[in-house]
């Protein structure tokens, strides 16, 4: 498996945190949670902007 770089690391991680809030019970303001979906669905899109820009820059791009 290849070694992630450091940004790739730290969305991942932020969208893990994100998923992990997402579903514990204790978040019980709404406003909060929105802001959880918010933050793991833009942490998805710029994860998947990165990987299309790193396939783009290898000459691949989506097949």
């Amino acid at each position: 498996m290849k070694r992630l770089s450091l940004p790739v690391r730290i969305v991942a991680a932020l969208i893990i945190y994100a998923a992990l809030m997402s579903v514990r019970p204790e978040v019980s303001n709404p406003a909060l949670r929105v802001l959880m979906g918010a933050v793991a669905g833009l942490s998805i899109g710029y994860a998947m902007l990165l990987g299309l820009l790193h396939a783009r820059r290898r000459g691949g791009g989506i097949r």
